[in-house]
């Protein structure tokens, strides 16, 4: 996941530099919204699975 957020991302500002009009602006800003939406679900992730297991969760059941 992280490395195809940091693909998405590298793609993004690729669209961005080679922009020639609004067109080209929304769908760098649309990849870019891919790109983090990946990023951030990764970490998620990973933080769901590498939680200590000898602490219990906090907050309600």
């Amino acid at each position: 996941m992280p490395l195809a957020a940091l693909l998405l991302a590298a793609a993004s500002t690729a669209i961005f530099w080679t922009a020639d009009g609004v067109l080209s602006l929304v769908i760098a800003r649309a990849v870019q919204g891919v790109a983090t939406g990946t990023a951030i679900s990764g970490l998620a992730a990973g933080l769901v699975n590498f939680s200590p297991a000898r602490h219990p969760q906090q907050g309600p059941p």
